[in-house]
């Protein structure tokens, strides 16, 4: 967590399979799965990052990715003082 005069900042980062450049945009899209996230844990909805977009925008805040294929995401969740 890293705080300033303006926002707050929650990093999350897991060491999963990682999402190719081309698809960072989609996966705030309900239902979205890329095909290697199908493989590896079928079980998935696909509704967990649509979920905290919204939240995110009900707060005015903002989500942002960082992500390497094969070795995992960082997602940043930066919420304003308003």
């Amino acid at each position: 967590i890293q705080e300033n005069e303006n926002s707050v900042e929650i990093q999350i980062t897991d060491k999963g399979l990682g999402i190719p450049e081309d698809m960072k945009e989609q996966i705030f899209e309900s239902f979205f799965h890329t095909k290697k996230a199908l493989q590896h844990s079928p079980k998935g909805v696909g509704i967990g990052l649509k979920i905290v977009k919204h939240i995110m925008d009900a707060h005015k805040g903002q989500i942002n990715v960082q992500s390497q294929p094969g070795k995992g995401s960082t997602f940043s969740l930066i919420f304003p003082r308003s």
